[in-house]
């Protein structure tokens, strides 16, 4: 009997250790590409919150492994961020969220333009996170009016010839940059005979005398480093270059900020966060990654000067004080904001626009040579669903 007692006591035992082991809040990992501001800023809206403030969870920097790397082997994180252009690809390794998707609330949230990109073959893989279109920035000492409309860049064209800057380089920011022209005229970013996309390429052919040679070259850091020392005097720029320009004191003056010149959607592209596939934890993982995509968060993030997100156009954003300027630039056309097609390859895009531009603007081809020429390449890359 003694020994009978003992093997009693010993199963307690294990059932009140495993019990007191499901009780304790298991860690939730998530892998993000933040700096150590970033890093720190997040934390603390994480903690602010009542309920992520009773998970464990551990945000892990990652500044230069692609997402394919982190998820292989053993020791993978529960969430991670990848690049917009990495969507499709990454499918397979992140896991759907149609089940996890509860209340009306919820469901409104995932109808809104910038959670789109992240619904594939009917399920949701992907929330917004950081996301990035473009605003226009020139010299104030060099550039003396404001720009309106896409006409008038035309004319400053002329008038600055060689001092206009793109980050060709970079490929969401070349499709950010054509897919907007191309809307700003109604056109259809995947036919080149349509009738606005024909009067877009005719505005960038327009675009000759005033294109710096470097825009081939500029990435983001480039253009803003250019923009600062003066060699070039306007540019179209994502949040990152504004930002860089805040920290070196050079914006809002003499580097002034202005809402893309077009009252069309503007296009975006950006940063997503998943769940691996993986997770033990779908439900925690689930809580932390609507938290961090949903308006409200995202007004927080903005308001702290982390980063551009998208949200209601009925949000009032407050930012700190003085940083009203960094963001006003943005703001003016969140409600425009239409996002690129993601259910695609992305990176040929980039190459034929990059291509488009090149002969248009560098080699100074006919525009009717040039969309009859890449015309059936773009349209082969026209996805099923737009």
């Amino acid at each position: 009997m003694r020994k009978w007692g003992i093997y009693a006591l010993a199963i307690l035992l294990c059932v009140a250790i495993s019990t007191c082991r499901q009780k304790q809040p298991k860690e939730i990992r998530l892998s993000l590409m933040l700096n150590e501001e970033e890093l720190l800023e997040l934390e603390k809206l994480i903690k602010r919150n009542e309920f992520l403030s009773a998970y464990k969870f551990k945000i892990e920097p990652n500044l230069s492994l692609s997402p394919e790397f982190l998820l292989l082997g053993k020791d993978q994180p529960d969430i991670f961020e990848l690049n917009f252009q990495d969507l499709p690809k990454l499918v397979p390794h992140s896991l759907g969220m149609k089940n996890l998707i509860s209340g009306d609330y919820e469901q409104s949230i995932f109808f809104l333009s910038y959670f789109q990109p992240g619904k594939f073959q009917g399920d949701y893989y992907y929330v917004p996170f950081k996301l990035s279109w473009l605003a226009f920035f020139y010299n104030h000492q060099r550039v003396f009016a404001e720009i309106n409309n896409l006409t008038e860049l035309s004319s400053l064209c002329y008038s600055n010839p060689g001092t206009m800057g793109l980050a060709l380089a970079d490929d969401e920011q070349i499709v950010q940059f054509i897919n907007s022209l191309i809307w700003a005229f109604d056109g259809d970013e995947f036919d080149l005979n349509q009738e606005g996309t024909k009067k877009a390429l005719y505005l960038l052919s327009s675009f000759r005398e005033c294109l710096s040679p470097f825009s081939w070259h500029y990435d983001t850091a480039g253009l803003a480093e250019a923009l600062g020392r003066g060699e070039i005097d306007f540019a179209f720029a994502n949040f990152s270059v504004a930002k860089k320009l805040w920290e070196d004191n050079l914006y809002p003056y003499p580097i002034i900020g202005q809402k893309f010149p077009s009252d069309k959607p503007i296009a975006f592209t950006g940063n997503y966060l998943a769940i691996n596939k993986s997770t033990t934890q779908p439900k925690t993982a689930y809580l932390f990654l609507f938290y961090l995509s949903n308006p409200s968060t995202c007004v927080q993030a903005m308001e702290q000067g982390l980063w551009l997100c998208g949200m209601p156009t009925t949000a009032k954003l407050q930012p700190e004080l003085g940083k009203e300027e960094l963001f006003a630039p943005f703001l003016a056309t969140v409600a425009k904001l239409k996002p690129a097609s993601s259910e695609l390859e992305f990176t040929k895009l980039a190459e034929l626009y990059r291509e488009l531009v090149k002969r248009i603007v560098l080699a100074q081809e006919q525009v009717e040579l040039v969309a009859s020429d890449l015309r059936l390449p773009l349209q082969k890359l026209k996805p099923a669903r737009k």
